[in-house]
């Protein structure tokens, strides 16, 4: 039987069209729907946020159909759930890749609870992941790219399945050359020919990869392999151009590059 969050009638008479609410709003199931601070835009989302916090509501706030209240374990601070993503995307890629066992299931978990951390709170997500001076170039920069598609995706109204796989994308979009990368991070000689075919390659093997570890979404696959393309058609491996390249994997694209940007402007 499905049981719900049950708030007490007067928490229900202090919302209002135009005033921030006081707490986080909970579906029946536990899951969090609205967080403390959102405004209520009119008198029609009122009535749909009163039925969420409280059952069914009628006009004199009586409630008239109810159900027991569910336990919801409580969460991990933002800084405890960052550094569990920091873990999980560690075990991901770092900790024996061709060994996973359900390597889509895993990702997509992660995927969840980035969305989760940005859900409650954007400006520390997008703080933590490009504060941090210490971890590993291909954790940390996966990480960043997701925390920037997330915040931008969910601006641009994205539905929040088309983020996930956005966001598994970014996780993985150098899975297959995470060595090369960290090398290139204190490389400071010019790339060899056999690094610089290598760099070219990775978005090819990246897919080839994810594919022998069972990952069959298409969105997903597509914007791996193309992350490296630009609108002007000079990216590669495929040379695209303009509406060729997806919206999600633009995005990527974008979140690849801001931590160069950020690095850039930190050395000037």
């Amino acid at each position: 039987m499905q049981q719900r969050v049950v708030y007490r009638v007067e928490e229900l008479d202090e919302l209002a069209v135009g005033v921030p609410i006081k707490r986080p709003v909970r579906d029946k199931t536990g899951k969090l729907m609205l967080r403390a601070g959102y405004v209520i835009s009119d008198e029609s989302e009122l009535r749909l946020v009163r039925e969420l916090m409280g059952g069914i509501i009628d006009e004199d706030n009586e409630i008239l159909s109810v159900f027991a209240p569910v336990k919801i374990p409580p969460k991990d601070n933002p800084f405890d759930l960052f550094k569990l993503i920091q873990r999980r995307v560690k075990e991901l890629l770092r900790g024996g890749i061709d060994s996973a066992l359900d390597f889509h299931k895993s990702t997509i978990a992660i995927c969840e609870m980035i969305q989760e951390l940005c859900y409650e709170d954007e400006d520390i997500a997008l703080g933590l992941a490009f504060i941090d001076k210490y971890a590993q170039y291909t954790i940390k920069h996966p990480i960043q790219a997701a925390i920037v598609c997330e915040v931008i995706a969910k601006a641009m109204n994205a539905g929040q399945d088309d983020r996930k796989m956005t966001l598994a994308a970014a996780l993985t979009m150098n899975i297959s050359a995470l060595d090369l990368h960290e090398t290139l991070q204190s490389q400071s000689e010019p790339l060899s020919k056999a690094q610089r075919l290598a760099i070219l390659d990775h978005p090819m093997a990246d897919c080839r990869m994810l594919r022998r570890l069972g990952v069959t979404d298409e969105a997903w696959l597509t914007s791996v392999i193309q992350h490296h393309e630009a609108i002007d058609g000079s990216g590669y491996p495929q040379g695209l151009s303009g509406q060729s390249i997806s919206t999600s994997t633009q995005l990527i694209s974008l979140s690849d590059i801001i931590p160069v940007i950020q690095a850039a402007h930190a050395g000037q």
